[in-house]
């Protein structure tokens, strides 16, 4: 699919459900838990989705800033729930793998965040074109400053979070959506698809 395809068909996919609004109330309780949220399509972006550390906090890539600046972070809860400082949008709730419905084990949680940190290292730059969602390496270009040794990794947020579950050399071998949405004529994947999918199962309502 070629870039820009693939772009309008993220944006257009999320412009009819960016103010949706499902179990609120579902917040994630186990690290490793899959968050989305709307984000409201005023703040330029759709959707979003992380991954759950512990203590409020959340592994996700981010599209702010330049590309080079748009990192994979840990972050707080109002900063992942927040496109506006001060300004709360809308949890759509957290997910399971429908294989661990009581959440990943600690043990694969520590792979997750093993590799996770690996790619901080490696540095991470956002897939704007959402065509290398699930992670591409870039190697340094000549003409760019050494910002992240020979390289770095092209991710969007929600193939961040399918790439480090479903990898079974990097991550824990868990698919989190049919495959057929996320190649092909089925690019790109989107926040929704990802929310929707056939293979999660939502954390029960507190």
């Amino acid at each position: 699919m070629k870039p820009y395809i693939a772009l309008f068909a993220f944006l257009a996919s999320g412009y009819a459900y960016s103010q949706e609004k499902i179990c609120e109330s579902c917040d994630p309780r186990v690290s490793g838990d899959i968050v989305h949220r709307s984000s409201g399509f005023d703040s330029g972006f759709v959707g979003h989705a992380g991954i759950y550390v512990a203590d409020n906090k959340f592994y996700h890539v981010t599209s702010h800033g330049s590309d080079i600046e748009a990192a994979l972070q840990k972050v707080g809860w109002i900063t992942f729930f927040s496109s506006e400082p001060g300004k709360l949008r809308d949890s759509w709730g957290a997910k399971r793998p429908a294989s661990r419905p009581k959440g990943i084990t600690s043990a694969e949680f520590s792979k997750l965040a093993t590799e996770t940190q690996n790619l901080m290292e490696v540095g991470t730059v956002y897939d704007f074109m959402h065509v290398n969602q699930k992670g591409k390496f870039i190697p340094q270009a000549p003409d760019r400053p050494v910002m992240f040794g020979k390289g770095h990794m092209l991710f969007d947020c929600v193939g961040y979070v399918e790439g480090i579950y479903e990898n079974p050399r990097r991550g824990l071998n868990i698919n989190l959506t049919p495959n057929d949405q996320e190649e092909g004529v089925g690019l790109p994947l989107t926040v929704r698809e990802q929310r929707d999918s056939p293979f999660v199962v939502s954390v029960p309502s507190t």
